[in-house]
């Protein structure tokens, strides 16, 4: 119906193992279209647009890039294949451009092969950038169908599955800490100030502490075994205000609420001072973690980094 008057972020989750899916059409979503957490999936014929209206290019960004793929398979995946894939773009608001970076995003391993894709720009403004993985080149001629076959992945699996994830919120990626990612709503606020960590066990880089998500958050987390039992290190410190009682918001994890009316300034001691909370969670039904906040007393929420073990 409409960008704002019926959100949802993706149309199909697939977190088991070994699933197959036959003749998949998944369109017009806010986000990826499909979200593959599940390893040695395979997916035979694929059909999806992107979504049509769009208001910003900056409303649609993911981990830096230029909107979101229809197709995603995630970074905790080991092996997935995928025959016969057609995307395709219309993007109709007016005097607005909007790219999308990548149809397809996939792990660059030796277990990930697609054959067989097609992009089409159908109308509309700006297009599509590249087929998958930064390859296979643009789409942003109407009507001008271009075809990519092959790609296989060429790196190691390290993983198998979501062990430990460290997101950077607000923030480009800093050493564990991966860009901000899985987030929905919130801005972006950073600073040059030094922050002091001297007051935190195991903290994370100084530089994830001088950037932040501001407002009300949710972070969706994705890629756990359900029921999973898992460490949330929530990273905080003051960029903004001076004193207590200036910031108080709420934390839910998984539905539970964690923190009420948290203040940072009064946790961490004054500005600029590095303040981790620590939770036990478990992932729900669909191995998930999802972290909330919420306006609490005063103002909106703030969140520097968020480690999950």
């Amino acid at each position: 119906m409409g960008w704002t008057s019926n959100t949802a972020s993706h149309g199909l989750i697939v977190n088991g193992d070994n699933v197959t899916a036959l003749g998949l059409a998944v369109e017009h979503y806010q986000q990826s279209q499909v979200q593959w957490n599940g390893n040695n999936g395979e997916t035979v014929f694929y059909q999806s647009e992107d979504p049509y209206d769009v208001p910003s290019q900056s409303s649609w960004t993911y981990n830096g890039a230029n909107g979101y793929p229809s197709y995603e398979v995630t970074s905790n995946v080991c092996s997935h294949a995928a025959y016969g894939l057609g995307i395709y773009s219309f993007f109709n608001v007016p005097n607005v451009t909007i790219f999308q970076s990548n149809a397809i995003l996939a792990p660059n391993i030796s277990g990930i092969n697609f054959t067989n894709m097609v992009t089409v720009m159908l109308s509309g403004s700006g297009g599509i950038s590249n087929v998958i993985n930064n390859t296979g080149g643009a789409t942003t001629s109407a009507g001008a169908p271009h075809d990519f076959t092959p790609y296989a992945g060429s790196g190691s699996c390290s993983t198998g599955g979501t062990s430990n994830v460290d997101i950077n919120s607000g923030g480009a990626a800093v050493s564990p800490f991966v860009a901000d990612t899985d987030y929905s709503g919130g801005g972006t606020y950073a600073v040059t100030h030094t922050i002091s960590t001297t007051g935190v066990t195991n903290p994370a880089p100084a530089a994830v502490y001088q950037d932040a998500r501001e407002g009300n958050i949710t972070y969706t987390v994705p890629g756990f075994t359900a029921g999973s039992t898992h460490t949330v290190r929530l990273h905080f410190a003051e960029l903004y205000f001076t004193t207590t009682g200036q910031r108080e918001f709420d934390v839910a994890i998984n539905g539970t609420p964690v923190l009420t009316n948290f203040d940072i300034v009064a946790a961490a001691g004054g500005q600029y001072k590095a303040n981790v909370q620590q939770f036990t969670t478990t992932a729900n039904s669909s191995g998930q973690i999802v972290i909330h906040l919420s306006n609490g007393s005063v103002n909106q929420p703030e969140i520097c980094g968020i480690e999950i073990q």
